[in-house]
């Protein structure tokens, strides 16, 4: 007992041994229910005597063989011998526990229709729709009233607490009360005990399965990474801790690893201190299965103070050598690069004490500086201790969690008045999509929608949110003088973009009327600012001669059946309202006649839709590929590549980049200047120079929203 810091009512007791604090606990005394306890430093071991053997001991109360220890234990304690004749206790009903939560709580789990809290924090219906976390995430209704009888309605978005067998509890989020940077409502229902949240487990072998904190942390890494585990067609699965997890919670995440068996191991936690103590706590509790050296090492963190860690590592080994094998490691990936982090002169140390040693067990313990260097170090060591450098990976964001990464790709933030509270509705990576989605939602709301720009920078946010805009039932109160700027051009761009790809869909229209024996693709398009549309064409077969028609001159039409042009232009000049055909390599040309031209313009008009957008779409596919940036030692650390749609037979490149931040942070490389990298490689790529026929959207959070602007 700490005398010095108890009082009246909290008893402080330590474990030591020696002059080395091991643990630290508070007991205080209730008259409802006995003497309960808390941990200092881990909010979650609290609890009756129940609860401290089961914490300490790191039972898993799930099973009878946990249960029959916990009550030895007690029993041993109390100087009860162990009676040779089990006690019976007559059950209830006929049901267990476990059985009777599932008909006797009511969690009130309501079909996911309300999603504007997660289309707020940046999640889209790519992900919440996805196979991965279909019924694992619903709404559901909560009425409070308040003193003067009036009541509100909250729809929550909630989580389901499970473990392998059962559901136990859920999790209530919501931003309703306290509206846009108020804080959230984030509260668990009911028990948690051994629980967690996980997506659905796919039916094929699990490639990547991710450790992360929360689901919404995992839903936001999923919206991230969409393009990258679809197009690679990965088997993922997400693990949620809900924050720090409970002794008994290790087991149940061990139980679902081992019955995946993943291919690879990825955490994912948050980018802080504590983020890093889970991580590595998950990695020296759990194992890899067939895997036996990962077993044979168990490592557990503690902080008891908040300038100081203590690691414990505990051994198992059968034989000398490997022994002498796990000490040299230990040594190489673990004490040596701790004693590295240590700045010269600095009266911080690395403390290795050996608890325990036997020919088969060792219990190590090192005591370093509570820092992120640290732990980072402590992070890796570990996996290599474990030999786990081709199974188990580090993944954080750069933001504090995943959440807060996806808001930083999505900093414009559309938001909707309700119940006289502001709330985010929607976010999105630039401007004018954000405006031209506040300017028609405006339509249906009366009161005015509000856009905010959030400023961030690569490892947190910055300042309050900037008003980008005002707009109430489609009528502009306020915009940004730049954003102005922005929606003005995409407005001008947009009605060039349809007169281009109309001109270009009749010069594939009038290609087939001049060569109807060849076939013809477009290899170059270029528009000029004098309003002339040049779209290079190429013969694919030469055998052939023009047909006799009325659209050009007879002895322009003779120039080219003696010459072996293979590639022909067509030009559209709107400047004179004409349309050339031009052979390079005889360097001249002709109009098109005007009626030949309108004829045709009305043969298109007849032509279906999905005619033209097939023709469009193989037409750009053959001019787009993935790009690749790589450092100097020839790693990749930035992609892009791109997704062709045709909507209303309009165009749409998106541009899907992916940029490597840990490699590039490792290197310590400027983001700015990849980033202009891929972006001059990209107009390389399309032509975006002197081509500006291409509906061309730049976006790096993975996923495509256009809109159009009223035009």
């Amino acid at each position: 007992m700490n005398k010095q810091k108890s009082t009246a009512t909290d008893v402080i007791l330590q474990k030591n041994i020696g002059q080395e604090n091991l643990d630290t606990i508070g007991v205080r005394y209730y008259a409802e229910t006995g003497y309960k306890y808390w941990t200092a430093m881990d909010s979650s071991d609290k609890g009756s005597l129940l609860d401290f053997e089961k914490n300490k001991n790191h039972l898993d109360l799930s099973s009878a063989a946990g249960k029959k220890e916990l009550y030895q234990k007690i029993d041993e304690f109390l100087g009860n011998p162990q009676n040779s004749q089990a006690v019976k206790i007559k059950p209830t009903s006929n049901k267990t526990e476990s059985e009777k939560r599932l008909t006797d709580r009511e969690l009130n789990l309501l079909p996911l229709n309300d999603t504007r809290y997660l289309e707020g924090r940046g999640i889209t219906e790519k992900t919440y729709r996805s196979p991965e976390f279909q019924c694992q995430v619903y709404n559901e209704k909560v009425v409070l009233r308040a003193g003067n009888s009036q009541s509100k309605t909250y729809t929550n978005t909630v989580f389901p607490i499970r473990n392998e067998a059962i559901l136990l509890a859920k999790i209530r989020r919501n931003d309703e009360e306290l509206g846009y940077r108020g804080g959230q409502f984030n509260k668990i229902q009911e028990k948690r005990e051994n629980g967690i949240h996980t997506s659905n487990f796919p039916k094929q072998q699990v490639d990547k399965l991710y450790l992360i904190e929360s689901p919404i942390d995992a839903m936001s890494y999923f919206e991230l990474k969409y393009a990258e585990i679809r197009s690679k067609n990965l088997q993922v699965a997400f693990i949620s801790t809900v924050g720090n997890p409970s002794n008994s919670a290790y087991n149940t995440i061990q139980k679902f690893i081992n019955a995946s068996k993943p291919n690879q191991i990825i955490s994912l936690m948050d980018n802080d201190r504590a983020g890093k103590v889970f991580t590595i706590n998950l990695l020296g509790r759990l194992s890899k299965p067939n895997h036996d050296l990962s077993n044979n090492i168990k490592a557990e963190i503690n902080v008891s103070q908040k300038t100081e860690a203590t690691l414990s590592i505990n051994f198992s080994y059968d034989t000398d050598e490997k022994r002498r094998a796990m000490a040299s490691t230990l040594k190489e990936c673990l004490i040596e690069p701790l004693k590295n982090n240590i700045a010269e002169g600095s009266e911080a140390s690395i403390k290795v004490l050996t608890i325990t040693k036997s020919s088969h067990n060792a219990h190590i313990e090192i005591k370093f500086p509570y820092d992120n260097a640290n732990l980072l170090t402590v992070e890796k060591g570990l996996i290599q201790l474990k030999g786990l450098e081709n199974e188990f990976y580090l993944e954080h964001p750069i933001q504090k969690d995943w959440n807060d990464e996806l808001k930083r790709q999505k900093p414009f933030v559309v938001t909707v008045e309700k119940q006289g509270v502001e709330l985010p509705e929607k976010r999105f990576s630039q401007g004018v999509e954000a405006f031209s989605y506040a300017e028609q939602r405006s339509l249906q709301q009366k009161p005015p929608m509000k856009l905010y720009l959030e400023k961030y920078n690569l490892s947190h946010e910055v300042d309050k949110p900037q008003v980008f805009a005002i707009i109430k039932q489609g009528k502009i109160i306020e915009i940004n003088p730049i954003l102005k700027q922005e929606v003005e051009k995409q407005q001008r761009d947009f009605l060039l973009q349809r007169t281009l790809q109309e001109e270009k869909i009749l010069a594939l229209q009038l290609s087939k009327e001049l060569f109807p024996a060849n076939d013809c693709a477009i290899i170059k398009t270029t528009h000029q600012t004098t309003n002339q549309h040049f779209i290079e064409f190429q013969k694919i077969q030469s055998d052939k001669k023009l047909q006799n028609f009325a659209g050009i001159e007879t002895g322009f039409q003779e120039k080219i059946n003696t010459s072996d042009a293979e590639n022909f232009v067509i030009t559209f000049n709107r400047n004179t309202n004409s349309v050339h055909l031009m052979i390079p390599n005889l360097k001249a040309s002709s109009e098109i006649e005007k009626d030949f031209i309108e004829k045709n313009r009305g043969y298109l008009a007849e032509k279906s839709i999905p005619e033209k957008e097939e023709t469009l779409k193989k037409d750009l596919e053959s001019q787009c590929g993935e790009l690749l940036i790589s450092d100097q030692k020839g790693a990749i650390i930035a992609t892009a590549d791109y997704n062709i749609l045709i909507e209303n037979g309009k165009p749409i490149i998106h541009k899907i980049e992916n940029f490597e931040f840990d490699k590039i942070n490792r290197e310590g490389l400027d983001i700015g200047v990849i980033k202009n990298d891929l972006e001059e490689n990209s107009e390389q790529r399309l032509g975006q120079t002197n081509n500006t026929d291409l509906s061309f959207t730049t976006s790096n959070i993975y996923q495509k929203e256009e809109y159009d602007l009223g035009i």
